[in-house]
């Protein structure tokens, strides 16, 4: 993925769909969060459909971005992002809660 600034120092993605390599790709992108010299974008297809999430970070050396293909519609990721990691209490109370109601496995989910 290039990134490139323009003068009015806006971000600028030039890339391909890494799903359809449409070479006609954001058809959507939202600026998620901003934090100093990092931004947390949405980017949507405009053929495919399909979803990443970018982070783009400014360097004194440059500009760098991870993209992570994602299903999650932009108000999930900001909903998501704000939640604490799940932990092994977490996980060890689902499993307790699956075990003592195996009978009823498909009603809990």
């Amino acid at each position: 993925m290039n990134i490139m600034m323009n003068n009015q120092d806006q971000l600028k993605i030039i890339s391909n769909c890494p799903v359809c390599d449409s070479r006609n790709f954001p058809s959507q992108i939202k600026v998620l969060q901003e934090k100093d010299n990092s931004h947390l974008l949405y980017v949507q297809c405009r053929r495919c459909k399909s979803r990443v999430i970018v982070l783009i970070t400014a360097h004194q050396n440059g500009i760098s971005s991870v993209g992570l293909l994602t299903d999650l519609s932009s108000d999930e990721v900001l909903k998501f992002s704000t939640q604490e990691p799940i932990n092994h209490d977490d996980v060890l109370e689902l499993y307790d809660s699956l075990f003592e109601k195996k009978e009823k496995f498909f009603e809990l989910i």
